[in-house]
């Protein structure tokens, strides 16, 4: 038996073959976690920080910043895209606020309704129509005709943040994997 734990990587090896697979599982979920409204980006950036900051070499610091620069610009898009889309089409600010608060409490609700992806963008879309459509029905004293148009736009404004934010994430894993394929052919 003796031979098998010389055969056997150990320490070091063993440590950072168990880091490149929890990397690359997490580097999968990235993009199916940003469609359902979850922090797919935060989630392999914290991963990558957290590295850096226990020492680890793999992840470089100019590499981490312009991922989260990329994740952090994917996040205002998601949620100024439905806003000013609301603007677009006619609403006002009570439409605005209704379309960002609606999107914000579908978005949370979203993630429970099948199926999960279609699930979770279609109710995000609902909110923010609904949002807008009774900011500026109740707020704005609109008619129900009028506050329509900003509420159709403050839906497909959510559904273009949302492709935005899951566009960011596919990115942010792509700079994370070829900061490691960087660091793997050219190893410092």
């Amino acid at each position: 038996m003796d031979w098998l734990v010389d055969v056997l990587p150990s320490g070091a090896a063993v440590g950072n073959a168990l880091w490149l697979l929890v990397t690359f599982f997490l580097l999968l979920l990235v993009v199916p976690l940003a469609a359902l409204g979850l922090p797919g980006s935060w989630l392999i950036l914290l991963w990558c920080a957290g590295t850096y900051v226990a020492g680890g070499s793999a992840i470089s610091l100019w590499w981490l910043g312009a991922a989260v620069a990329v994740a952090a610009a994917g996040e205002v898009l998601e949620h100024v895209l439905g806003i000013a889309a609301t603007k677009k089409g006619g609403g006002g600010k009570p439409g605005m606020w209704g379309a960002a608060i609606g999107s914000l409490l579908a978005g949370v609700v979203g993630l429970f309704v099948p199926p999960p992806v279609v699930g979770a963008i279609l109710v995000a879309m609902l909110g923010a129509f609904v949002g807008a459509f009774a900011g500026e029905t109740w707020f704005a004293a609109r008619s129900k005709k009028e506050a329509l148009r900003p509420a159709v736009w403050a839906a497909g404004g959510r559904l273009a943040g949302m492709f935005a934010k899951i566009m960011s994430s596919g990115f942010v894993a792509l700079l994370v994997a070829l900061d490691l394929l960087m660091d793997w052919i050219w190893p410092a």
